[in-house]
């Protein structure tokens, strides 16, 4: 019996621990959102109906009631946006930095700027490049004049697979586009993207490969620095003011457009696979003293057949 124990808390106790393991954490994500679609600068006109006659920026406030701890992002939403319909409009062999005077045929009218009949293929090509969202986002504490510092890279949502498609081409990315024009409706070249951070400009830019990804509604602006000794733990409770740079002309997006400051910290995923594994570790555990129990008893030759308080010891070798 002891030998049935002990099997069965071995047994038990090895699946319970790969149960217990194999079960991942989960993301747990807390956020504040604002819908700024209707926001007024500061002279009171809706920015959507001035843009792109006119440059125009509102400020929101904010108010963060519970602290965001972990890596606090900024993300942007827009709510009725379909990429997936021009997902095709691209050049992949581009994109990888494999530069051709002559694009995908898949860019089709966004392959060219054409002045006085000369022809300039364009880098990035393509209408997803092209329509890539411009409002832009920066964050103070209200009282205080300077703001949060954005960094762009090392973005949530974004995997090294994703990564992995977008190459520069070889050596300086001035000079290697310099054959190539800025897309139709981008106001700075491919390489002015992030001029601070040559590793995150030209196509490896993490918000312009964000972009492009037409199956991520949620798209993910820039992050906080987390080694400001203030944000080391996240975006501590406060009231904050949300300044919105906004650039994206209506004609070519009416719907709503949202801006989301949002927390991921790593947590325990709760689950059944998870409960049956912890139930199983406690089960075997159990099971492994009782068998331990057993041997002992069997080692000191004391016969269980008799209440407790009449234990004696008996022979192994008495037939």
């Amino acid at each position: 019996m002891s030998f049935g124990f002990a099997i069965s808390g071995i047994l038990g106790l090895t699946i319970g621990i790969v149960l217990r393991l194999s079960n991942p954490n989960d993301v747990y994500s807390c956020e504040y959102s604002k819908d700024y679609t209707d926001c007024l600068d500061v002279a009171k006109r809706k920015c959507s109906e001035i843009v792109p006659r006119a440059k125009c920026v509102c400020f929101l406030p904010l108010e963060i009631k519970e602290p965001l701890e972990g890596e606090v992002t900024v993300f942007y939403e827009l709510e009725t946006f379909n990429q997936l319909e021009y997902g095709n409009s691209r050049d992949d062999e581009q994109l990888a930095g494999r530069l051709s005077m002559v694009p995908a045929s898949s860019c089709g009218n966004y392959s060219y700027i054409d002045e006085g009949g000369i022809k300039t293929p364009i880098a990035p090509c393509g209408y997803i490049a092209d329509s890539m969202f411009t409002d832009s986002y920066k964050i103070r504490i209200s009282g205080i004049e300077d703001y949060f510092e954005e960094v762009r890279s090392g973005l949530i949502g974004l995997t090294e697979e994703d990564r992995k498609y977008y190459r520069n081409p070889d050596g300086d990315l001035h000079e290697a586009f310099k054959n190539f024009a800025k897309p139709k409706s981008w106001r700075m070249n491919v390489y002015e993207l992030d001029t601070r951070s040559p590793c995150n400009n030209g196509f490896q830019n993490e918000p312009f490969i964000a972009w492009m990804k037409t199956d991520m509604k949620r798209k993910p602006a820039w992050r906080f620095n987390h080694s400001e000794p203030m944000l080391q733990d996240g975006l501590p409770a406060n009231n904050y003011i949300l300044r919105i740079n906004y650039s994206y002309p209506s004609s070519r997006y009416a719907g709503r457009r949202k801006v989301i400051i949002s927390s991921m910290k790593l947590v325990p995923k709760p689950g059944q696979p998870r409960l049956v594994g912890i139930i199983l570790i406690y089960a075997s555990i159990l099971a492994l003293l009782i068998s331990a129990f057993l041997f002992y008893c069997a080692w000191k030759g004391i016969d269980l057949r008799y209440p407790i308080y009449q234990w004696r010891r008996v022979s192994f070798y008495k037939r």
